[in-house]
């Protein structure tokens, strides 16, 4: 009886790997017929905004900056600030300041 058990094992994972491999592959081409829905058209010219709409569209992102995060309007602290992006940036990054 131990032999015919053993007969079998390999028999029923052969047939449950058929089942599972061919049963993915019935799905997949289920969707062969199916078709994505259409993309917009990408606009190809360099600049997609007229002058309106680009200076528009400057001014509610300045006023979301300035309602998100504290401006400051100090001389100092911007010279500061200029100077360690310098530092940061362009010395170590190997840019040339130029």
């Amino acid at each position: 009886m131990q032999t015919s058990t053993s007969k079998q094992w390999p028999c029923a994972v052969l047939v449950m790997m058929f089942l599972i491999f061919n049963g993915g592959s019935v799905f997949l081409r289920a969707q062969e017929g199916c078709r994505g829905p259409e993309l917009p058209s990408v606009a190809h010219e360099l600049n997609i905004f007229n002058e309106q709409q680009e200076a528009d569209l400057g001014d509610a992102m300045a006023e979301h900056l300035q309602h998100n995060y504290r401006v400051s309007n100090d001389e100092q602290l911007r010279a500061y600030d200029f100077r360690t992006w310098q530092t940061a940036v362009i010395d170590y990054s190997g840019w040339s300041s130029q």
